[in-house]
């Protein structure tokens, strides 16, 4: 029983790290610039500039590929 607590501390010290490292990257605030680059995405005439459309379209992945990274780490400190 002893070994499972220990387990449960160093899991809790992993997730708070993740946490922590989630403030760094500022993660609310990525998911805010996500929706609203997605927003940018669904204006009318968002996709008639090819130049400004490829630089929005890159910009959201990185970003999705930035949470769902930190996504992972935390899930898989959950399990």
């Amino acid at each position: 029983m002893i070994e499972l607590d220990t387990y449960r501390q160093q899991l809790a010290q992993i997730r708070a790290g993740i946490t922590e490292v989630g403030g760094a990257l500022n993660i609310e605030g990525l998911k805010e610039q996500q929706m609203e680059l997605h927003e940018t995405m669904n204006e009318p005439d968002f996709w008639n500039d090819l130049e400004r459309s490829t630089q929005v379209s890159k910009k959201v992945r990185i970003i999705e590929n930035k949470l769902e990274h930190y996504n992972k780490l935390i899930a898989r400190a959950d399990d």
